[in-house]
């Protein structure tokens, strides 16, 4: 049997490694990720690595444009030796470097590395591959999928926050993305985790959707969870600004806490409406955010504007501020409402109540045949919660107990349909918005 040098190389590497004598490899034996760096974005022929970097969570952040960008995001339990992002088309040899950037974050008394790459010079409907290189080392390959501006289908999934034990998050998150095996973005509406401070919780959220994750788009939505501390008290939500590296807003104080994006033909605001959690650290996050929606909503020239957000516009069984009783629009409503019917904004997704609720068409206030499409969209963990029926809004509600859902969207030009699943494939509600 004929080896070549190449593969008895390698072998001798892997031996030497198993027996913990790193010592004794000589420079270059192997391809180095700073060696085989021709130039900033440069292109280089795909080189042969050790599979044994000790990354995890390989994911790809939304940016503004998905067509022509990503944010590539992973971490590490230790801080790597100058890591590098490589990233070529599924179908080519040549492969491309993108620096990384590292940030150490600390919650609750524990520490993880935290790096991401932005890539740029991407091609509107392909298919590339990504992984990470340091040193002799390499990840495991994931994938970039471009959206087409034709036609995108789109998961939506609300409060994946579980109690400890994430399984119900699981299974939702893989009958989904394995029923719709074309959807490429997957948006959370907020109340990812149950703890904002646990790094634990954001670890365990991963843990079993990391194969799947790491090939698709990830758009998250902050919610009143993430500004929970250790103690169950208000806090910035610093693990969500860590883990996901969001559009910027160009907001003068509150950077990464809201923010929008296009995909396809769709033009999606994720707004932060945590004002009593967030507030009692930082004043302002209202007037910044509103006086940037309006802007944001006008120069956009997508057919359609979808709000993302993570509180509902109904207050149900719990006290409503606004009115000084229980039930009926809430404060949220009373902030936004008017805007939205002001900015023409076709579909409004909600969360935080944990129940599914189709209200329909909602203007000035009312129940109407126009205006914004208001969705309440459910959960998606092991949080379920008894909430009763709005008898002047809500027209679609679940059967029975609540249990886990998620919505399926497609995106045309002129239609948008959303059909929202039980986890075992049972459709509970279907409508279309037609333009």
């Amino acid at each position: 049997m004929c080896v070549s040098r190449r593969s008895f190389l390698k072998f001798s590497v892997k031996i030497i490694l198993f027996l913990g004598m790193d010592f004794l490899l000589p420079k270059g034996i192997l391809p180095k990720a700073e060696a085989a760096k021709i130039s900033e974005n440069g292109e280089h022929l795909e080189e042969d690595y050790l599979l044994n970097l000790p990354v995890k969570h390989l994911r790809n952040i939304i940016t503004k444009d998905a067509r022509y960008e990503a944010m590539v995001m992973f971490q590490s339990d230790k801080p790597l030796k100058n890591p590098l992002l490589e990233v070529g088309r599924i179908s080519e040899k040549n492969l491309k470097w993108f620096n990384v950037a590292e940030e150490k974050l600390t919650l609750g008394g524990a520490t993880v590395y935290i790096y991401f790459s932005k890539v740029f010079g991407l091609t509107e409907n392909a298919i590339y591959r990504y992984r990470v290189v340091s040193d002799i080392s390499a990840s495991e390959w994931g994938k970039i999928v471009t959206p087409k501006s034709e036609k995108t289908e789109i998961i939506a999934v609300t409060d994946s926050q579980c109690d400890g034990n994430y399984s119900d998050w699981y299974y939702t998150f893989n009958s989904a993305t394995e029923r719709h095996k074309d959807a490429n973005l997957i948006i959370n509406l907020g109340d990812i985790v149950d703890n904002g401070e646990a790094l634990w919780h954001f670890e365990a959220w991963y843990k079993d959707i990391e194969n799947t994750l790491k090939n698709k788009i990830f758009a998250p939505v902050i919610g009143n969870h993430e500004c929970y501390n250790l103690k169950w008290k208000y806090f910035l939500p610093a693990g969500f600004l860590a883990e996901f590296k969001t559009p910027k807003n160009n907001g003068k104080d509150f950077e990464g806490y809201y923010y929008s994006f296009d995909y396809g033909e769709a033009h999606f605001i994720a707004l932060n409406n945590n004002f009593l959690e967030i507030d009692d650290n930082k004043k302002g996050l209202l007037e910044e955010e509103m006086k940037w929606l309006y802007d944001d909503v006008k120069n956009s020239d997508k057919s359609w504007k979808i709000i993302l957000m993570h509180k509902d516009i109904l207050a149900y069984n719990e006290y409503n501020a606004y009115t000084n009783d229980y039930g009926g629009l809430n404060d949220i409503a009373h902030i936004f409402m008017p805007a939205f019917d002001e900015l023409n904004i076709d579909l409004v997704l909600t969360g935080h109540m944990h129940v599914y609720r189709n209200r329909g068409h909602i203007y000035n206030f009312l129940p109407s045949d126009f205006g914004p499409y208001y969705l309440l969209c459910g959960l998606a963990g092991n949080a379920r919660y008894d909430v009763p029926k709005d008898e002047v809004f809500d027209k679609v509600m679940a059967e029975g107990k609540e249990t886990d859902n998620y919505l399926h969207l497609t995106v045309t030009k002129d239609e948008l349909n959303i059909i929202c699943y039980l986890p075992n494939g049972k459709i509970l509600d279907k409508f279309s918005l037609n333009k």
